[in-house]
């Protein structure tokens, strides 16, 4: 799974609404295009071009109370620059390889603001 991947509904019955680019700049004009607000960025953290970390805080300039879900297949968040300037929890992290039950609990997770 590569690229990033924009939810703009939260979790429900009915499911999401989903935005798909190849690259993060491409993921930046979807997103300013949209009319709607985006509840989630799922995204790689290491991405050629403009890195996961960048266009989220990009991203979240425009969204503030986006909720922004890296994955990657470092071995933990720890190896990664993931941490938000202003030290906000609301970026989080999954592990690659995972299960479609671990991706959509990450999720869940996400969506709902929890702490982790």
């Amino acid at each position: 799974m590569s690229g990033v991947t924009i939810y703009t509904l939260k979790w429900s019955s009915d499911g999401f609404t989903v935005l798909e680019a190849a690259d993060g700049a491409t993921a930046l004009v979807m997103a300013t295009a949209h009319k709607a607000p985006i509840d989630l960025l799922l995204t790689n953290a290491k991405m050629p071009g403009l890195p996961g970390a960048k266009m989220a805080e990009q991203l979240r300039g425009l969204f503030p109370k986006l909720q922004v879900l890296f994955m990657s297949g470092a071995s933990s968040e720890n190896d990664l620059p993931l941490h938000p300037p202003d030290g906000s929890p609301q970026y989080r992290f999954v592990a690659k390889p995972f299960t479609t039950d671990e991706l959509t609990a990450a999720v869940r997770t996400a969506l709902s603001g929890s702490p982790q």
